[in-house]
């Protein structure tokens, strides 16, 4: 987000024009966002800290965002085919399910995926540090359930740590005048 920001701000300025539906009264508002206000908002993530999950050290690293856009494509694919497969009426219920189970382990896969995307690395109790992704994505589809969640939730905090706040925006209609996030 913020290195959108930067080239919506770099290209066309600081204002950027926006219009919002008040969710107290529906009413539609249009704002200028100082795209400068909200840049100065971004948090920087720290990646040189780690985390320790079952005696392992996990330090991680920025997701690439052809990465992000690819779990995006597939998500939206997978979403499409779930569709398809319920409307279709004349399918087998055999092959709904096969069907089903063959999008959830896609799914899965791209989920154990986009964890290892995020790790740089996992020191294990003797010393040995590894960076292959091979082995961390193999690693990550053997772990426990519990394991795995504990390593997916370390990166989404990571992550939750730099989403952007919400805009607070004022209703312009002057018998509401609430605020709301947009």
């Amino acid at each position: 987000d913020p290195v959108f920001i930067a080239i919506r701000l770099a290209s066309y300025g600081a204002g950027m024009d926006i219009i919002a539906t008040c969710p107290h009264c529906n009413t539609k508002n249009e704002y200028t966002v100082d795209l400068r206000k909200v840049l100065d908002g971004v948090k920087t993530i720290n990646f040189s800290e780690s985390a320790t999950i079952e005696g392992m050290v996990f330090k991680f690293k920025p997701q690439k965002y052809q990465d992000l856009n690819q779990v995006n494509l597939i998500t939206f694919e997978e979403q499409r085919l779930a569709d398809s497969i319920v409307k279709n009426e004349a399918m087998p219920q055999e092959k709904k399910v096969q069907m089903f189970n063959e999008s959830f382990e896609k799914i899965r896969r791209m989920n154990i995926n986009t964890v290892a995307v995020s790790i740089e690395s996992i020191a294990i109790e003797n010393g040995v540090v590894v960076t292959d992704s091979t082995q961390i994505n193999e690693f990550l589809d053997q772990a426990s359930r519990l394991t795995y969640n504990a390593i997916r939730d370390a990166v989404q905090a990571l992550i939750n740590r730099n989403k952007l706040e919400p805009l607070k925006l004022v209703c312009n209609k002057e018998e509401c005048a609430k605020e709301f996030p947009s």
